[in-house]
């Protein structure tokens, strides 16, 4: 029996805990002016009421989103008229309005409550009211925002310098994702510089929006670079008639040129060499329909790396009422598959 009443003490004792459980000193607006003082830290403070219809938990996310929202309020409420003109210099159409202004430097405030900001919550039982304290160091997030603006700067100026030699090697698809890296990158760039011209008395906005506009035209010229036509020179020796020769020729020209590549008339000025090696092989016939195998060697050499790249040897099986017909067939679907590797090899 003493046991039974001890625990139902031991249960009021806990119930009375839970409902007079003290308020935390956060909730008081002069505490948190004493010890998170306007002019070293951002704050956000925010109460809610719980409907009978809403959980605690509910009632608690809704005080956090409150809060954000004040300490967002904080940021932005005072922007200075440089400011406004740092960041409309910095988007890319060069305009924004006062609104679009506020809600470019709230959108970016609120990367900053997930790496930074330290979240109190507090539910009070017998009022069923949530309480959310949020609140970041200046010097903090300025930290952050420093690091991340010199990282994406750093990313930037590496992807541009590793496109740039990609070009010159020919190798198209590394130049592309560098490129890509890059326009990754350039939103958050923008997105720095618009929180620290904010934040930041001392950052030399001026050299951050030139660095970002040289950048983006960096990044074009890349591109443009890019949609240039990778230059060819294709060689067919003369293990076959000269007719078979140009059929094969323009049979593969028709296929490998539009993929941004061209053909180029002198061997020194290509990209890439093709070289072919086409033989006819009679095969059988059935009656009136003939049988022929095209086999071709071919060799791609990149003149930048100086070798060949790539080899490989092609049979296709032609069929038709002469060996002439026969011939072609096979050539053709022989040029068919060379064209495909091929297109493969030279992005």
């Amino acid at each position: 029996m003493r046991q039974k009443y001890l625990l139902v003490f031991v249960f009021f004792v806990a119930l009375g805990l839970s409902v007079f459980a003290t308020t935390p000193d956060w909730c008081d607006e002069q505490w948190r002016n004493d010890n998170y003082p306007h002019n070293t830290y951002y704050v956000g403070y925010a109460s809610y009421m719980k409907s009978a219809s809403e959980t605690k938990n509910k009632a608690i996310s809704k005080s956090k989103e409150d809060a954000f929202h004040q300490l967002t309020q904080q940021i932005t409420v005072n922007i200075s008229s440089a400011t406004k003109n740092a960041i409309t210099a910095v988007s890319s159409n060069g305009s924004y309005d006062e609104a679009e202004i506020f809600e470019q430097v709230s959108s970016v405030t609120s990367h900053a409550k997930v790496s930074n900001a330290k979240i109190e919550s507090y539910y009070d039982v017998q009022t069923s009211a949530a309480h959310t304290l949020v609140f970041v160091s200046k010097e903090e997030l300025i930290d952050t925002y420093r690091k991340e603006y010199d990282l994406a700067i750093a990313k930037i100026g590496g992807s541009f310098e590793s496109a740039s030699a990609m070009i010159q090697r020919n190798e198209k698809s590394i130049a592309q994702s560098e490129c890509d890296t890059i326009m990754n990158y350039l939103p958050k760039m923008e997105d720095c510089i618009r929180m620290l011209v904010v934040i930041d008395s001392s950052f030399a906005y001026d050299e951050a929006l030139q660095a970002y506009s040289e950048y983006r035209l960096v990044v074009q010229e890349l591109k443009s670079q890019l949609e240039q036509s990778i230059q060819l020179y294709i060689v067919i020796d003369d293990s076959v008639s000269e007719k078979y020769k140009s059929l094969l020729y323009g049979e593969l020209l028709s296929k490998i040129t539009g993929n941004s590549c061209s053909i180029c008339e002198a061997k020194d000025n290509a990209n890439y060499v093709i070289s072919l090696s086409p033989a006819l092989r009679k095969s059988s016939n059935d009656g009136d329909i003939q049988y022929v195998f095209a086999d071709v060697d071919v060799s791609l050499y990149n003149t930048y790396k100086k070798s060949t790249i790539f080899t490989n040897s092609y049979s296709a099986k032609g069929a038709g009422p002469s060996e002439d017909k026969a011939n072609r067939k096979a050539i053709i679907k022989s040029t068919s598959m060379i064209a495909t590797d091929l297109i493969k090899k030279i992005k």
